[in-house]
């Protein structure tokens, strides 16, 4: 087996233990094969896709940027530096990585819902909502496309469409505890508090460990004047993030009404101190 040969080879195991979500592993072989095959534009990608598992994002950009200069048009690497900018919060570079992608691959629904997702965290919902109906028509079943397009369209307060994009994305897949917990929030801001409390019942029903879905179902206690509900809500957002959510309750707007309650101090403000 010549050098070539064996770096195939030991390429192919890293790809297997990146799979099996073995990052330093695959890394460490990746590395192997580089090492006999210094120009193989897949593995300085893999490789890029290891270390972005592995949260190293300089070592992935690294890599990517690796992968690129042997081949420009290398559709993985522009989407794996892409995933990382986003990773680091630079989403307009992100999207300018996306766009790359896109370039040679326009028929990628991933790419044009990771675009999407970038577009959201900017507030670029109009953008973004484009990004998704392109992403849906591409791969119709993709529930987590539907769910950010509701997103989107909440945040433009296009409530119904929200919904309408909400029920899509669960008739796909009814145990989609965080498209449920978001329909409570839509149902939230459309003033329709019993909605809401049935849909943050179900999803909390499907995962009782998503803080937010508590913190959702105290606002809308908070619309209906039960402040016993309101507290035992926040307690269970509090036991699942204990300190997170206590920061952001604190000045939300949506506790205005009870902030000087001694019952809401004592659990929000006093265990802080």
């Amino acid at each position: 087996m010549n050098d070539s040969q064996s770096a195939k080879a030991i390429h192919h195991q890293g790809s297997q233990l990146y799979t099996q979500g073995r990052y330093r592993d695959a890394v460490q072989r990746f590395d192997q094969a580089l090492k006999m095959h210094g120009t193989n534009t897949r593995t300085w990608t893999k490789r890029g896709y290891a270390l972005l598992g592995l949260n190293e994002f300089d070592e992935a950009i690294a890599s990517f940027d690796q992968a690129l200069s042997l081949d420009t048009t290398y559709t993985l690497a522009w989407h794996g530096k892409a995933l990382v900018l986003a990773k680091q919060g630079t989403y307009d570079q992100a999207i300018t990585h996306f766009d790359r992608a896109l370039e040679q691959d326009p028929q990628n629904a991933q790419l044009w819902y990771n675009r999407g997702t970038a577009l959201n965290q900017l507030e670029q919902y109009r953008d973004a909502i484009a990004c998704f109906k392109q992403a849906i028509v591409l791969n119709p079943k993709d529930y987590r496309a539907w769910y950010n397009r509701a997103v989107a369209e909440n945040g433009l307060k296009q409530y119904r469409l929200a919904q309408k994009s909400l029920q899509q994305a669960l008739t796909i897949n009814p145990r989609y505890a965080i498209a449920l917990a978001y329909q409570g929030t839509v149902f939230l801001n459309m003033k329709k508090y019993d909605r809401a409390l049935q849909s943050f019942n179900r999803a909390i029903d499907l995962d009782s460990h998503n803080p937010n879905t508590w913190y959702g179902k105290a606002c809308c206690y908070v619309r209906l004047n039960d402040l016993d509900a309101v507290l035992k809500c926040l307690y269970r957002t509090f036991v699942i993030s204990p300190y997170l959510y206590r920061v952001i309750a604190q000045t939300a707007s949506e506790f205005d009404e009870i902030r000087h309650n001694p019952r809401f101090q004592r659990l929000v403000v006093n265990a802080m101190a």
